[in-house]
């Protein structure tokens, strides 16, 4: 009985220790996908987790609906004003197309300033973002620019973004499902006017016709051939006769040229 006692404590010896391996070998299993998982949680988390001190227009851009509403409204207007002046042949018999600021009219980045907690803005972070083609569109936009192509439309989008970014900013706009005829960022100056000059001319990209711009879409009044900040001290009546016609402003109260304007 003693022998056989003790062959049988060597065995559950044997047996305890292969359990305990086992169980240690499962616990690593699952730390290690409780660890990967939190991991790729961490590195999306800027994009769901709440920010309790994002500033407000920030908030606003990211979660009002009247944001929403607001950039629909516009293009729906736009695309009405559109149709109508198609309708009443206006561009009969002649190449036309529409402009289109690129960030905050048709690419929502208000991701990237999430992201920066109220750091100051870099250029390299931000050309970061861009290469990173995350960019959501602004909604309405995609919709109208696929109707200006339904109706014989061309599209130029016409961005102050860098020429080092070109590839990632059609690679997003692709990815949205947006259709376009030429992307033109910028090289070294951030006038559009030069820009807008080779679309009309035809001497923008090998292949495309020049065409007329009937319409412009930005977030900034520099989107808008010779239009500056003055407007909002000293602009006459008339001189904001074209919005709603052949200019269409996006709302955009995180950045932009009226930042440096008299805070009265």
């Amino acid at each position: 009985m003693i022998a056989n006692r003790g062959l049988s404590s060597g065995f559950e010896k044997r047996l305890t220790s292969k359990r305990l391996r086992a169980l240690i070998s499962l616990v690593g299993i699952c730390s290690f996908a409780t660890i990967g998982s939190a991991s790729v949680e961490s590195a999306h988390s800027t994009s769901t987790d709440e920010w309790v001190a994002m500033p407000s227009d920030l908030h606003w851009v990211r979660n009002a609906a009247e944001y929403k509403a607001l950039t629909q409204q516009i293009y729906a207007a736009a695309t009405k004003e559109l149709e109508a002046r198609v309708a009443s042949g206006e561009f009969e018999g002649k190449r036309w197309g529409v402009s289109m600021d690129a960030d905050e009219t048709v690419l929502d980045n208000s991701l990237e300033a999430k992201e920066r907690r109220g750091a100051e803005f870099r250029l390299d972070v931000w050309q970061d973002w861009c290469r990173r083609v995350e960019a959501p569109a602004v909604p309405g936009s995609v919709a109208f620019i696929r109707r200006v192509k339904a109706l014989g439309g061309n599209v130029a989008i016409v961005s102050n973004r860098s020429v080092m970014v070109q590839e990632a900013t059609e690679a997003n706009l692709e990815k949205l499902g947006v259709p376009f005829d030429v992307v033109l960022l910028k090289d070294e100056a951030d006038e559009k006017e030069p820009r807008w000059e080779l679309v009309e001319s035809g001497a923008a990209i090998a292949g495309l016709e020049a065409f007329e711009i009937v319409m412009y879409f930005g977030d900034n009044i520099k989107d808008f051939p010779k239009l500056t900040q003055g407007l909002a001290s000293d602009g006459a009546a008339t001189e904001f006769e074209e919005f709603g016609r052949k200019f269409f402003v996006l709302p955009n109260p995180v950045y932009g040229s009226f930042a440096s304007n008299s805070k009265l």
